[in-house]
């Protein structure tokens, strides 16, 4: 090990993943670059992951065993908990189910240093049973700060993720995920780009996100927080959007909020939602009012759609919303009866 290398944090929050937490944390001693610290922070597990983390850090004094005690549980919890004990220059995020290419630290850690980066994004790899769908980095190349409102639709739309980057661990100073269990990534990743002065991507995929069915961001079950969740997004976006020099009157700002906006619409249609009309109305009437979407909607320029999204925006362009909801949720009933979905 070159103690001339700077340390590099890495944070695995961990939560009954007994499956594949062997896989993960053998995808983080396998890297060609050394001089790291694992901190795994343990959310409560019941199965047998707190045994397979103890065998771990038994034989390697890298990794450090941390059980989050604070009475409040979740993965951006659990993170948390582990950005108060960083020590690296920089910080690095995996989930425990996932796993890593060998070349990731060695290969970002380089670019970050000759760069000066703050971060450093790169692609993944979604894995389904056994099918591997590669998703590369969106937008790619190395961005000043006064660069990114010319980039910032691709950012927000992109795939620019907190397990999908190096963080040079200073911009983390004053950036935390939020309390809610799913959507927390983005919240703390538009939080976190308001911390950026440069970026260089790396067009390769390194991280591999294996798809759970029965984890928290797949569970079929409808959460009562997730409207809440939706609010924080695109309060995240927002300020990551002003951040960049854009304001209410951008196409971009539009854009994301109508976007948000919808996907509202389209989770209270679902089956999953128990809702009924009349609520869903009181729901969307109320994030409507909360998200000050009628400063975006009717000056929304639809051109960029096609198909059923743009019956979709002109559909919310007009105030249909509550159309939308009445047949979307007839629509989903019978597609998604007779799916089994």
């Amino acid at each position: 090990m070159n103690d001339n290398q700077p340390l590099v944090s890495i944070i695995m929050p961990v939560y009954n993943c007994e499956r594949f937490l062997s896989e993960s944390i053998e995808s983080v001693i396998s890297q060609s670059y050394k001089k790291w610290e694992l901190l795994i922070v343990d959310d409560g597990s019941t199965d047998k992951s707190i045994s397979i983390i103890e065998s771990y850090a038994e034989k390697d004094s890298r990794i450090q065993l941390y059980k989050n005690d604070s009475g409040e549980h979740g993965p951006g919890i659990a993170r948390n908990y582990g950005i108060e004990r960083i020590g690296g220059k920089y910080t690095y995020f995996i989930d425990a189910d996932d796993w890593i290419e060998k070349a990731l630290l060695q290969d970002t850690v380089a670019l970050a240093e000759k760069m000066d980066a703050d971060i450093v994004p790169f692609g993944f790899i979604v894995e389904n049973n056994g099918e591997k769908k590669k998703k590369p980095l969106k937008p790619c190349g190395n961005f000043e700060f006064q660069d990114f409102k010319k980039v910032a639709n691709e950012i927000v739309r992109g795939t620019w993720s907190e397990c999908h980057e190096l963080i040079r661990s200073e911009l983390l100073k004053d950036v935390r995920h939020n309390k809610f269990k799913t959507c927390e990534d983005i919240c703390f990743q538009m939080d976190l780009l308001c911390n950026v002065r440069k970026v260089c991507g790396i067009d390769k995929e390194y991280y591999h996100y294996r798809i759970v069915q029965d984890s928290i961001s797949h569970i079929g079950k409808w959460d009562d927080a997730f409207m809440e969740t939706a609010i924080a997004v695109w309060n995240g976006e927002r300020r990551f959007l002003e951040y960049c020099g854009l304001n209410e009157n951008s196409q971009i700002m539009k854009n994301t909020a109508i976007e948000r906006y919808t996907g509202c619409l389209y989770w209270l249609c679902k089956r999953k939602c128990p809702l009924s009309f009349k609520e869903k109305y009181l729901q969307i009437k109320d994030i409507g009012n909360r998200m000050e979407i009628k400063k975006f909607k009717y000056e929304f320029d639809c051109t960029s759609y096609s198909g059923v999204k743009k019956i979709t925006k002109l559909l919310i362009k007009h105030n249909w919303e509550m159309g939308m909801i009445l047949m979307g949720t007839f629509y989903f009933k019978i597609f998604e009866k007779s799916t089994n979905l």
